[in-house]
């Protein structure tokens, strides 16, 4: 009765600030907590700096906690938030009180991560791990690394991500913290569970459980019960898995007043909701259509009750679970053929999917993902070896032990699981291979985007220089489309023969108004099925730039530039000629004019055409020859000659 009573105040507080018009900055400023006392007041009783500062700290915290709880999470509220802490700071830095200081850290660092900037929160950790240092804090250099291994779980670096809960784990340990040992186990089982580890995820979330259960943490158990409920709904065990999600509800319901108002408490009961919502859907799924309907308006039931306070979440775990439940209720609403419902699912799915990532935060996830895969298949490799390493050990006791009574079948068994040994050996060196070939191929494509923007930017600057607003714009335009090409085809080795030529076409209308004197032809031959042929991504551009810029830019008048495509002799041919200066002349040009400028492009092509040879066990001929006219060199011709093996869909 007495937590109806205090949330029906909580309520009315709210609305009756809202009603009055106070805007939410302002709102913050004069909250009440739950017992009842101003914030403001709190610091008029302060009786002395120390006793100020602490409590400007403490002001600062439930403001912070109050924005999350009313789902506030606009610039306004954040600015001042990050005023209150700036100000916090400034104090405590006069004072010279450094475990406030590191407290002011951390509540920036909170709200960098409330408002997605992960980088700003991680140096803002940091920043709290250098102060607590000088004072040997030791629990509050483990909240860090906590906090530091959660970013990096957030991201799906997992190998970072254990790498800095271990640590907080042990600083939590020796200070005897089974909060902090409680929560830092709950995300080492989310880190194991993220890299397909559930039983090492089941152990850790059991124990984070037992400690939470030790210390009365119920957001922790909360949260574990969450976690070990998304396992058993990913083995297909519904029932364990309804049964976690209902000790969640059962202990929001029967909980006190100061648990159900917690931020975390509330989310982690929304997401209850949702993974109940989700079983409901998969077993409607399984049953025939009577049955089935009820099943999906439960789960329809379930989704939306999770949604509705749930908000835009701030954090990728939070968006993820939001993206799960649209797509359950896409899959309920169609189940159940009201397409309408199902259809305006699909696109609040489609929108939130688009806003997770912006495109600075896509390329420094793509960057980490990248390095964690790496460091996956390190360790995937050093385990298996060690696996077999003692599984050979095992085998050669065993052949000690039975060698006297059973010698002549042993020795078959030793034959027969060499000649295994053998072959598995050497399929694995030959994927290990092929893994590091794809790696050092996709480095290198990874490596001439850079190099081709570089270029692109320095043509820009040239029209900017030459102040032509016109022709600088429709570069930064027609630049801007090469880009969002340039993304959607960064992961693939091939792509078809058509892309790359409306990306050379694209490339070639850049350059000719860098050049306005650029005439440019690219020729195909009839036969060739330009959706079927296959090249290797972003392969003729480097040729191309290379002779616009080194073999035509040295000219005055007469540019001209032919690009010829056909299949000859079991090979795709590629012809890029020009009718410039000729090698020996750019050399000179270039020696005289671009002392210190190094060509980038075609040394990494020339990589990636070994590469490929080597991997696919191909031929790439390149031959570049002078053009000849009146015994005189007016040009150069670059062939690339491609097997058709190679440019074939069911070879690559």
């Amino acid at each position: 009765m007495i937590r109806n009573k205090n949330k029906f105040l909580y309520l009315l507080i709210f609305l009756f600030y809202w009603s009055t018009a106070f805007s939410q900055a302002k709102f913050l400023n004069t909250f009440i907590n739950p017992r009842g006392d101003s914030l403001q007041s709190v610091l008029k009783k302060s009786r002395n700096d120390s006793e100020f500062v602490r409590a400007f700290n403490k002001v600062t915290l439930e403001k912070f906690f109050a924005s999350r709880w009313f789902g506030w999470n606009n610039d306004s509220v954040y600015n001042a938030l990050m005023n209150d802490a700036t100000d916090e700071l400034m104090l405590a830095q006069k004072l010279n009180y450094k475990k406030i200081i590191a407290w002011a850290y951390e509540i920036m660092a909170f709200i960098y991560e409330d408002k997605g900037n992960l980088t700003e929160a991680m140096k803002n950790y940091y920043k709290v791990i250098n102060t607590s240092e000088e004072i040997s804090d030791t629990d509050c250099i483990a909240n860090q690394y906590y906090h530091i291994g959660r970013i990096y779980y957030l991201i799906n670096n997992s190998a970072e991500a254990l790498k800095y809960l271990l640590i907080a784990l042990d600083g939590f340990k020796s200070v005897d913290d089974e909060q902090g040992s409680a929560k830092s186990n709950i995300y080492l089982g989310k880190t194991y569970f993220q890299n397909k580890e559930k039983n090492k995820a089941e152990e850790y979330f059991f124990e984070g459980i037992r400690l939470a259960m030790n210390v009365g943490d119920s957001v922790r158990i909360a949260e574990g019960y969450l976690e070990l409920g998304n396992i058993y709904l990913e083995e297909q065990n519904f029932t364990k898995a309804l049964q976690c999600y209902f000790a969640i509800l059962n202990r929001f319901k029967n909980n006190s007043y100061e648990a159900v108002k917690n931020y975390s408490y509330k989310t982690i009961k929304n997401w209850a909701y949702i993974g109940m919502g989700s079983i409901y859907c998969r077993q409607a799924a399984l049953l025939n259509t009577a049955l089935s309907h009820k099943k999906y308006q439960k789960a329809i039931q379930c989704l939306t009750k999770g949604l509705m306070s749930t908000g835009v979440e701030k954090d990728l775990d939070g968006k993820r679970w939001i993206l799960d439940a649209y797509l359950n209720l896409i899959a309920s609403y169609t189940g159940m053929k009201n397409y309408k419902k199902a259809l305006y699912y699909s696109t609040l799915f489609s929108q939130l999917k688009d806003s997770i990532f912006s495109n600075e935060s896509y390329a420094n996830i793509t960057e980490l993902s990248m390095r964690n895969e790496q460091e996956k298949e390190t360790a995937a490799e050093k385990v298996n070896q060690e696996k077999a390493n003692a599984d050979k050990r095992r085998k050669n006791s065993l052949f000690i032990l039975g060698s006297v009574a059973f010698m002549i079948i042993f020795i078959f068994f030793v034959l027969l699981l060499r000649q295994r040994n053998v072959k598995r050996r050497v399929v694995e060196k030959a994927e290990t291979t092929h893994q590091l070939a794809q790696l050092e191929m996709q480095s290198l494509r990874s490596q001439l985007n850079p190099h081709f923007m570089f270029n692109s930017l320095n043509s820009i600057q040239t029209l900017i220089l030459k102040e032509d607003a016109d022709r600088s714009q429709s570069y930064l335009s027609r630049f801007a489309k090469l880009l969002r090409m340039l993304l959607e085809n960064a992961d693939a080795p091939f792509i078809p023969l058509r892309k790359e030529i409306d990306f050379l076409q694209l490339y070639l209308s850049l350059e000719s108004l860098r050049v306005p004197d650029l005439q440019y032809s690219i020729s195909t031959d009839l036969e060739l099925d330009q959706e079927q042929t296959l090249i290797p991504n972003m392969f003729l551009q480097p040729y191309v730039e290379n002779a616009i810029w080194h073999g035509l830019s040295y000219k005055e008048v007469d540019k001209q530039l032919k690009i010829r495509i056909y299949r000859k002799n079991g090979a795709v041919t590629y012809e890029i000629e020009d009718n410039g200066v000729g090698r020996k002349k750019a050399e000179e040009l270039k020696s005289l004019f671009r002392k210190q400028h190094q060509s980038k492009g075609m040394e990494l092509l020339n990589k990636r055409i070994k590469l490929l040879n080597t991997e696919y066990s191909s031929e790439i001929i390149t031959v570049v020859t002078d053009v000849m006219k009146d015994d005189k060199i007016a040009g150069t011709l670059v062939t690339i000659k491609v097997p058709v093996m190679l440019s074939e869909p069911i070879q690559n």
